[in-house]
């Protein structure tokens, strides 16, 4: 397992940012806020925590307050290609061991004015260092991440498998509560990342592996880092995108992925369930590319973008058809193939090539788009927003 390096930072609390922006839309709503932050890697999703929500500029991680966007911290990142995790009560990361040979440091930061609220563990048999470490899920308690044992010195990647171990640690005890050995991981490389999401007793881990060109899908046990299963899905061979971290699809029955087709996997034993997107027309794409975009799924319904055609919405216990969105999209609003959907209440948020659209649950018609260059998208529920984000700036939409 593995989705990019997670390491971190120390600093101080500044204010500022301002929040408050110009119309800037087509044909879609004024935004609520929107906040200059620099961010030409744009590594991981914002994190919504409350009033805050946190996120990472080039040089730092910050807390934007949810309501106007004004920065209330930040704290200096050490590193380029740093990220951090949540469970959407702390930020949890490491610090970086260099020198001091201590091993891994593990911390938890306020939400609220990203101060060290105190170190969690500290794992002295484990490597500290930017490229030795990987956060990888913060659910019920516990931190999940990836870890290289001390006293590995090959640079040869296949050599370091034997190195690797996954990790769980008590939040609140500092405690190990299980290590098992895992394959060799690929800190900060995009293109394998993972995407992990607990369910129930189980943490289900989805990504490309550097070996095969297929998705790996796989369920281990929360309280003993038992493999339960796992399972290989035909990937496109012309797919060159990859699982979002953080935004995996899965309920208490199935987990949801997708390439050329939409699978859905029990959960139970990762069984195929059903299949969708046989004897499908997706439209105007590349012969061999991807046919259907990272699905969604919420209230017992999966959504996933087909082709150049549009949102589809399927019976999530069955595969079966309810819907497909009734306007044919234009060349220069055809989906985004590698963001999954963000569902609301009333409407299912589209990504598209050159912004996003507001697919009505009732009418299957979009509302309305609006145009920006954002590629990474999460709902903050709490607040009714949807938060966009690019290179260069955050902002928020109504979220309905």
């Amino acid at each position: 397992a593995g989705a990019g390096t997670w390491a971190w930072l120390g600093g101080r609390s500044t204010g500022g940012r301002r929040g408050k922006p110009p119309a800037s839309a087509a044909d879609g709503p004024e935004p609520l806020w929107r906040a200059d932050v620099a961010d030409k890697w744009q590594r991981q999703l914002p994190m919504p925590l409350g009033k805050v929500v946190a996120t990472l500029s080039d040089d730092a991680l910050l807390g934007l307050d949810a309501k106007t966007g004004n920065e209330v911290w930040s704290y200096p990142l050490l590193s380029s290609g740093q990220q951090v995790t949540t469970d959407g009560k702390a930020v949890y990361g490491f610090l970086p061991d260099y020198d001091e040979g201590k091993g891994l440091s593990l911390h938890a930061f306020s939400p609220d004015d990203g101060t060290m609220r105190r170190r969690v563990a500290r794992l002295a048999d484990f490597n500290g260092t930017v490229n030795d470490a990987e956060m990888i899920a913060a659910a019920g308690g516990v931190l999940y991440l990836a870890a290289r044992q001390k006293g590995a010195s090959s640079t040869d990647y296949t050599a370091q498998a034997k190195d690797w171990r996954l990790l769980a640690v008590d939040l609140r005890t500092g405690k190990k509560l299980w290590q098992r050995s895992t394959g060799v991981v690929y800190p900060a490389n995009g293109s394998l990342a993972i995407s992990a999401k607990a369910v129930g007793k189980r943490l289900i881990a989805a990504g490309k592996g550097a070996a095969t060109p297929d998705y790996s899908v796989g369920a281990m046990d929360l309280g003993t880092g038992e493999r339960l299963w796992s399972m290989d899905i035909p990937r496109e061979r012309l797919d060159t995108s990859f699982l979002i971290p953080g935004q995996l699809a899965a309920d208490r029955k199935h987990v949801y992925v997708s390439s050329g087709r939409v699978w859905a996997l029990r959960l139970s034993d990762g069984k195929v369930a059903w299949v969708f997107g046989d004897d499908r027309n997706p439209g105007d794409i590349e012969q061999n590319g991807r046919r259907y975009g990272p699905p969604a799924v919420r209230d017992s319904v999966v959504y996933a973008a087909e082709g150049s055609r549009g949102l589809v919405a399927l019976d999530a216990d069955t595969g079966k058809l309810l819907w497909e969105e009734k306007e044919d999209l234009t060349k220069d609003d055809t989906p985004r193939l590698d963001r999954p959907p963000i569902v609301g209440e009333k409407h299912v948020y589209a990504p598209l090539t050159n912004g996003i659209s507001a697919v009505d649950r009732r009418t299957h018609r979009s509302v309305w788009t609006y145009s920006t260059p954002a590629i990474r998208f999460v709902a903050h529920a709490a607040a009714g927003q949807l938060i966009a984000a690019d290179t260069t700036t955050v902002t928020a939409l109504p979220f309905e």
